[in-house]
């Protein structure tokens, strides 16, 4: 049995029909955005240089605290990397319209390493809560929702933010701190460890990564390992095509990165 299809179903399916493309992990569309998270002095900070180092020829370094003096171990990966203090949201924006306008030093990044996003998102929300009720200090992409609540107001500017990152061409690494269930997150029965800024905000981040990993050593000075299998108890996840979601010792990612990459560029 046929029907007869509208001029307009029949440019639908035209253009439908355009945009269908093979199911692969090539280069130029799969980029890595990973979230990795933990407890003061698991290697967050190590390891995401160390990523950024294999993803890309030039890095920029977001940071909002002093982690960022890792990299100073390490002069092959700082020479290829420019720093700058975080600024806002506003300031990552920028840095997409420069990358969109072809601006350099902007165009010319492969690699956006955020260092600590849950830092930077506690510095956001203390900025949103002291401008509550001073219409002057309100964000203009913020006017008319000042009756809600200073969580909504955040979550609403990452709704706003992530998608530009996720149609990027970048490869992007978060760092953020560990957070633990609280007494009233126990009590309404959630008890999972995930990384340290809002809940709503974190699914905002979370659901546009591909790799969240729970990072963490035993004993003061052993093995530092990663989680990348979600559990009830803990935030993880890993849909990079080759690396399976279990736990790993830490200097094993890079190394099965760098499968994944070889296999994509063939």
């Amino acid at each position: 049995m046929s029907i007869e299809l509208t001029e307009k179903q029949q440019k639908l399916l035209d253009r439908l029909k355009q945009e269908l493309s093979p199911v692969t992990a090539s280069d130029e569309d799969f980029k890595f955005r990973g979230i990795l998270y933990g407890d003061f002095g698991c290697g967050k900070t190590d390891l995401g240089i160390k990523i950024a180092n294999l993803l890309g020829k030039k890095i920029l370094l977001v940071y909002s605290d002093s982690a960022w003096t890792t990299i100073l171990k390490y002069p092959e990966i700082s020479s290829k990397t420019d720093k700058v203090p975080f600024g806002g949201l506003s300031q990552i924006k920028a840095l997409l319209d420069g990358r969109d306008a072809g601006i350099p030093p902007y165009c010319d990044y492969d690699v956006l390493m955020w260092d600590t996003v849950s830092t930077s998102t506690d510095n956001v929300l203390r900025n949103l809560v002291a401008s509550k009720g001073n219409s002057d200090k309100v964000p203009l992409n913020m006017k008319g929702l000042e009756e809600y609540s200073h969580y909504r107001w955040l979550e609403v500017l990452y709704k706003e933010l992530i998608p530009r990152l996720r149609n990027s061409d970048l490869h992007i690494i978060y760092t953020a701190h560990k957070r633990d269930p609280k007494e009233k997150d126990v009590e309404k029965g959630v008890v999972w460890v995930r990384p340290a800024f809002p809940e709503a905000t974190f699914y905002v981040v979370g659901r546009e990564s591909n790799m969240i990993g729970y990072m963490y050593k035993n004993d003061s000075g052993g093995q530092r390992y990663i989680q990348l299998s979600g559990t009830r108890e803990v935030a993880a996840k890993c849909q990079v095509p080759g690396i399976d979601e279990k736990t790993y010792k830490v200097e094993e990612i890079v190394p099965l990165l760098e499968v994944w990459l070889k296999e994509t560029n063939q």
